[in-house]
């Protein structure tokens, strides 16, 4: 329910979005009753209940099929730390919309997708504009390639489990002293 949020911004955007083209939006993951009437009323308000689809549940181990049968991610968590989702649809080659707040920013990269204007707040959530959202869904379709590209060498270069382990390795040698 304390997400649902992110949902109505990506709703909103779909909305403007079809005005120049035909786009769906694919939910996945578990959703309340609540957060799932939500999503009814705003589609209706907005006449785009025809172009959101709720995919099954799934395993951690379909996910990549999952990101790689679309085209951008959304993410609109407001200072969200460090996403394994947006980690995931970067290694898949999504380029992300996303709250440009918190640990977004730095995991997706300046080419791997836009970020939309957030306040910089712990204590109000930002009404991202859904205006800059379809804007930015546009920007990344004129250059589909190049932020697909980024993004995918992005996550390769940053998020890759070898280099985590090295960094994770420098930070036990200093901090842990190892017996024999």
């Amino acid at each position: 329910d304390h997400l649902g949020y992110s949902i109505e911004h990506a709703i909103r955007a779909l909305h403007l979005i079809n005005k120049k083209m035909n786009a769906h939006l694919f939910l996945a993951g578990h959703y309340s009753s609540f957060v799932k009437q939500r999503i009814a009323s705003i589609s209706t308000e907005l006449h785009c209940e025809n172009k959101i689809f709720y995919l099954k549940k799934y395993k951690q181990s379909e996910a990549p099929n999952i990101y790689n049968n679309h085209d951008i991610y959304f993410y609109f968590v407001q200072n969200a730390s460090c996403s394994n989702a947006v980690i995931e649809a970067i290694a898949c080659g999504l380029p992300v919309v996303y709250s440009n707040s918190g640990g977004t920013p730095e995991i997706v990269g300046r080419d791997g997708g836009v970020g939309i204007y957030c306040r910089n707040s712990w204590k109000t959530l930002s009404n991202l504009n859904s205006k800059e959202i379809s804007s930015a869904v546009e920007k990344i379709l004129k250059k589909y390639t190049f932020y697909s590209r980024n993004a995918r060498l992005k996550a390769c270069k940053d998020h890759n489990i070898q280099n985590w382990i090295k960094r994770h390795k420098v930070i036990f040698r200093k901090y842990v002293k190892i017996g024999n």
